[in-house]
């Protein structure tokens, strides 16, 4: 498995989008990546351990957002993390970032990221 790059940052309460999706995300201070806006493959490390995630680094076109934002879904986390500071790294894209018709076609879509994160680490393990 090919590393791209990682990073560190602390993890700062955000809008609550992620929560009312069903996916609730991790919000980091870190809004300032030499990527393109999308969603990424991701692992981070917390002091809860290591978790998979899918990493949204964009201006979240659907809430007609226009500040840059880093946002990460963890699999099969749940807690809090606030205030914590969690390294991440960050490997393939999965796609760009888009604006969907409605919240209910962002969740379905958030879905299939889920399960391409999923697949990405049961062929690289």
């Amino acid at each position: 498995m090919k590393k791209s790059f990682y990073f560190e940052s602390v993890v700062v309460k955000g809008r609550g989008e992620g929560s009312k999706l069903d996916y609730p995300t991790v919000n980091l201070v870190h809004n300032k990546l030499d990527i393109d806006y999308g969603v990424y493959v991701c692992r981070v490390k917390t002091d809860e351990g290591d978790f998979h995630g899918a990493l949204n680094y964009g201006i979240r076109p659907t809430f007609n957002l226009s500040e840059p934002a880093c946002e990460i879904f963890l699999l099969d986390f749940s807690g809090d993390l606030y205030d914590q500071k969690v390294r991440v790294t960050v490997y393939n894209k999965i796609r760009e970032e888009m604006r969907f018709a409605s919240v209910e076609k962002l969740k379905e879509q958030i879905g299939r990221d889920v399960l391409s994160v999923r697949k990405f680490f049961k062929s690289n393990q």
